[in-house]
Parts: C-alpha cells; sequence; structure tokens
C-alpha cells in the first residue's frame, strides 16, 4: 500500500460517497475537460510560480486550469439547489485529490494547493463555495474512491453505447466486461469490514442491474445478455428473443396465439376491401359488356323481353277476371232486392 503524505493533515471518519448520485452530471464534464486542450487564458489564481512554494508547477499549472473549467461548467446553474452544488464540491475535492496522485513524485498536498490559489483570487465566489469540502484524502479512500468513479464512468458509456443511432457491441462487451472487473475489485475490499464503501457498492449493483437490454434496438447483435457483477446477483439474463415472441403473438412454446386474439392489421384490411371492391368493378363490368355487344346478350334480352310481356298478360287478365267478379256480384245484390220488394 503507498504511504499517505506525512506533510498533510487528514481527518478521520470523512469519507463520502453520495456524490456520486450525481455522477451522471459531472462525468461528461470531467471527460470533456480530460479530452479538450486547457485554455491558454490567463487565469489569475492559476498564475503559480516558484514563490509559492510549490513542486511540479507546470504540472500543477495544467491542473488548475483544468480545475478551473470543471467549476464552470458544473456552477453555471443558479437554479440548483444546495445539496447539489455540495455534491458538486465534493466531487471537485476527489477529482483534485486523484489529479494530485497522478503526478510524479508530487509531495504537494491538496489543502495547501487549494489555499494559495484562494489568495490569488479572494473575489472568487465559485472557490468559496468549494472551499468548504477541500481536504486531503487519505490513499485508502481515494482507492476506494476511484473504484466507484470508474464505475460509473463505464455505466455512463455502456448507457451513451445503448442509446446511440447504432450501438457498437463490441464498445458495449469492453466496457460491460470493465464494468465487472472493476466491481471484483471493489468486491474483494468489502471483506475487510468498509461498511460505507460496501453500502456504496452496493448501491452502484443496483443502478447497473436496472439496464433492460430489451428496451434498446441492437438489430444485429449477438446474444443480448447484461453481465452478472456477482455470482448472485439479483438481475436475470435478458432473453430479448422470448420478449420479442411473445410480443409478436407466440407463447413460451413457439406457438402462434388465436386468432381471436390476434389484432387485425389496418393495412390488411383496406388492402382486402380495394380487392373486394375491384371485384365487384370488374363483374359489373364483364356482364354490360356480354348483355351489350354478344348473341348471348341478344337471346337473354329476348328473354327478359318475353318474360315482360307475359308478365303484362297476367296482370290484364287479372284486371279483368276481377272486374267481371265485381260486376256479377253486383248483379245478386240487384235481384235479392227485387226478390225481396215484389213480395210486398
Amino acid at each position: 500500500m503507498i504511504d499517505d503524505n506525512m506533510s498533510c493533515i487528514y481527518e478521520d471518519e470523512k469519507e463520502n460517497y453520495e456524490f456520486l448520485d450525481y455522477a451522471d452530471i459531472f462525468i461528461p464534464y470531467a471527460e470533456q475537460v480530460q479530452n479538450d486542450l486547457v485554455e491558454n487564458a490567463h487565469l489569475k489564481f492559476c498564475n503559480l510560480s516558484s514563490k509559492d512554494n510549490l513542486e511540479n508547477i507546470d504540472q500543477l499549472t495544467n491542473v488548475c486550469k483544468k480545475f478551473d473549467n470543471i467549476i464552470k461548467l458544473l456552477f453555471n446553474d443558479t437554479s440548483d439547489s444546495a445539496s447539489k452544488y455540495t455534491s458538486y464540491s465534493e466531487f471537485m475535492n476527489y477529482w483534485l485529490n486523484n489529479q494530485f496522485k497522478l503526478i510524479n513524485k508530487n509531495s504537494t498536498c491538496v489543502l495547501y494547493f487549494f489555499q494559495t490559489i484562494m489568495s490569488k483570487d479572494n473575489t472568487n465566489t465559485k472557490l468559496r463555495e468549494i472551499k468548504k469540502k477541500i481536504r486531503d484524502i487519505k490513499y485508502n479512500e481515494l482507492e476506494n474512491l476511484n473504484i466507484l468513479y470508474n464505475l460509473y464512468e463505464k455505466y455512463h458509456k455502456i448507457k451513451n453505447t445503448l442509446e446511440s443511432s447504432h450501438p457498437d457491441e463490441q464498445i458495449y462487451i469492453k466496457n460491460a466486461t470493465s464494468c465487472v472487473e472493476e466491481f471484483k475489485k471493489g468486491e474483494a475490499k468489502c471483506s475487510t469490514g468498509e461498511k460505507k464503501f460496501c453500502s456504496a457498492l452496493s448501491k452502484f449493483r443496483d443502478k447497473y442491474e436496472k439496464i433492460n437490454l430489451c428496451s434498446y434496438d441492437l438489430k444485429g447483435w449477438g446474444k443480448k445478455t447484461l453481465p452478472q457483477l456477482t455470482s448472485d446477483s439479483k438481475v436475470s439474463v435478458a432473453d430479448c428473443e422470448m420478449s420479442e415472441k411473445l410480443e409478436n403473438g407466440y407463447d413460451t412454446h413457439g406457438s402462434s396465439k388465436s386468432s381471436m386474439e390476434t389484432p387485425s392489421d389496418p393495412d390488411t384490411n383496406v388492402h382486402s376491401s380495394l380487392i373486394s371492391a375491384s371485384s365487384v368493378a370488374g363483374i359489373c363490368l364483364v356482364s354490360f359488356i356480354i348483355y351489350k355487344f354478344t348473341s348471348f346478350g341478344s337471346w337473354l334480352s329476348l328473354k327478359i323481353t318475353g318474360k315482360n310481356k307475359i308478365q303484362h298478360n297476367l296482370d290484364d287478365e287479372n284486371d279483368q277476371l276481377l272486374h267481371r267478379t265485381e260486376y256479377e256480384y253486383m248483379n245478386i245484390q240487384n235481384t235479392a232486392y227485387n226478390v225481396a220488394y215484389n213480395s210486398l
């Protein structure tokens, strides 16, 4: 284990991992600053010199400029809550400690460095806000923070890959595998009884296991599975193919559902209606042509005309019969009347 810097002042029982709840916000900013070139603009509080009694002046100046860039990105929204600003300050403290550890043979304490840049710009309100959380972090605690930060960083990359327009399976596998390996490192440290760290590790696992690969468009991928962080992981292997079958109307045995349960396709219904209408129109057109322009049509016309004449004659005969019946009835009535009259 690397020894802590004996010239620095450390506060016991100060480890806090709750600021990682906002990892999704500050990780992109940290990556942006790390990848971008440091601005050449003159910064009052980053104007370091040998008079400041600091080692590695050039490297510390570079760190100072990146530090300022992240502050500008994080603390630009005045509507953010006080709890957010507190978490941002704790992240800046972690980031600064980690950058100092990356500088080879650095013996400068983080707190002393921050006090130095504060003395150069006492009017900087953002520095005053962060000052409340600046402290030197012990090596073991910093190692724990690095494990957790790396996990959230990998998680961020996994989500970015899945949510991209063209998800790259190899990049996903690389970051997911790295995430599992990093988690195992943290799990090994939990055997030493570090309750706060282990609780933070478990919190990350819950977040990781909520990733649902089936909710993303991963066409062309092989087996869509989320690597398990531990052997007793609560997450089950995602079977997206089975989910797709169920959504498309197949049961767990591969057979299709009842046609009564299958919703009709609007496009199919429209297509069927068009075919039916076309068929009726075609039949009408063919019938008209046969009737008008063929011998069969003429014969059929004569038959229809003949039937109409017969029907007309029958109607005339019925009218005559009805008229005759009425006439006979009237005569019978008159006869009865005459008989009755004569008898008187």
